[in-house]
């Protein structure tokens, strides 16, 4: 299993399903809306795809099998999230799917370059500090 966040998602939705194929994805609900939006923007801004339906449906069944499971985010875990972003000038959005991974112990899938060498810090650092406590 991993965590993913919408860039993930929608790249495996509309350019590469075998992302889907690896592992089963934890994402949080707030990307089902992000990767809605991105599929209307590939449709009407982009004009890349013609019609985004089969692709939110497709989305929606991987959930609907359970490949996909969203979460609602927790009181500690919004915080956790406002706290890194605070701290590390990140957008909560991104900050949130970091945690997600963190205290999960998950890979976070993600194409954002960004989100991904912070998560790489903050892991390192969060790896230092359990061993300091051993």
């Amino acid at each position: 299993m991993i965590v993913a966040d919408s860039s993930f998602l929608v790249q495996g939705l509309l350019i590469d399903r075998r992302l889907f194929q690896r592992d089963k994805i934890l994402t949080l609900d707030l990307a089902t809306y992000e990767v809605a939006n991105a599929i209307w923007a590939h449709q009407e801004r982009l004009k890349d795809i013609r019609d985004g339906l089969p692709f939110l449906k497709t989305f929606y069944d991987l959930m609907k099998s359970s490949m996909v499971t969203a979460l609602s985010p927790s009181f500690e875990l919004m915080q956790r999230a406002y706290d890194l972003s605070v701290a590390h000038g990140v957008s909560v959005y991104d900050a949130v799917f970091i945690v997600l991974a963190l205290r999960t112990g998950l890979e976070l899938g993600s194409f954002d370059r960004q989100q991904l060498d912070l998560m790489e810090r903050v892991s390192n650092a969060h790896h230092r500090k359990g061993d300091e406590r051993q």
